[in-house]
């Protein structure tokens, strides 16, 4: 069967929310067929026996993977997804809407240029709901290179839809871990926004969870420093590669150094 969406769900050591994750796609109303691809980076906790639970189930594919760290697992996922849109829904995050993809796919099928479609998304931190705050005002269809860059406009990955065509055409994968980029989801938007048209649908399709303790949310004075410098080092590879307006490179030198400083005294804040 032909699917007209690949979800993608990659999950390590989240069991107590990777059901959660599953059953939020798994109740999606479409008038269409879609996957759910759940990629397992080799996980310690009972992620497995949650996995047993839908090994018989129409249209998931289980895979279950040495571990290799996020990178990796990512583009192994990516590798499986052979729908003509690509959805993600990380294994802490789930999705609110039981329409989000059937209002993602109505607009894309509609335009064809469109590369990206998202939404907002609410923040669950300890599990209570926020609204967006002062990022989502600037997420339209205006949504430039610079305002990623600068971080004025957050696209969270549960709300994306992606057109797999320009994924293909566009995205290097391996080009992103040989350079050492330690997220996946900050390239492919500054790699997109650079070739395809982006459109916002305002609502709120997903929740995206805050974690006290993640592989971008930490405690850890050593992990922030290490995350300042993984986010500048990105920004600053496209940076090289594409250029940006001066302002924004004055901004985002301003961002490095207070952000070095911020986490080095325990006040600190990624956004």
């Amino acid at each position: 069967m032909k699917y007209k969406v690949s979800v993608l769900i990659v999950n390590y050591n989240n069991a107590s929310t990777l059901k959660r994750a599953i059953e939020s796609v798994l109740c999606q109303a479409t008038s269409f067929p879609y996957e759910i691809i759940v990629v397992d980076d080799g996980s310690t906790d009972n992620s497995e026996e949650v996995l047993k639970e839908y090994e018989n189930t129409d249209g998931v594919l289980i895979a279950e993977l040495e571990h290799r760290g996020m990178m990796k697992t990512y583009q192994n996922g990516f590798y499986f997804c052979d729908g003509e849109y690509i959805a993600i829904c990380d294994s802490d995050d789930y999705w609110r809407d039981v329409n989000k993809l059937q209002k993602q796919v109505d607009y894309m099928d509609s335009n064809p240029d469109c590369g990206i479609c998202y939404t907002k998304t609410y923040t669950d931190v300890g599990g209570e709901r926020y609204l967006m705050g002062y990022s989502s005002k600037y997420l339209d269809d205006h949504l430039t290179f610079d305002d990623i860059l600068r971080g004025r406009a957050e696209i969270h990955s549960p709300s994306m839809m992606i057109r797999k065509n320009c994924f293909d055409r566009h995205i290097k994968f391996e080009g992103f871990i040989k350079w050492r980029m330690f997220v996946w989801d900050l390239p492919i938007v500054l790699t997109l926004v650079k070739h395809c048209n982006f459109h916002y649908i305002d609502s709120y399709s997903a929740v995206w969870s805050k974690l006290p303790e993640s592989f971008t949310q930490t405690r850890s004075k050593r992990k922030k420093l290490k995350l300042v410098f993984g986010y500048s080092w990105i920004k600053l590879w496209f940076v090289l590669r594409y250029g940006c307006k001066p302002s924004t490179l004055i901004y985002l030198i301003y961002r490095f150094f207070r952000d070095i400083i911020s986490a080095s005294l325990g006040k600190w804040n990624k956004k």
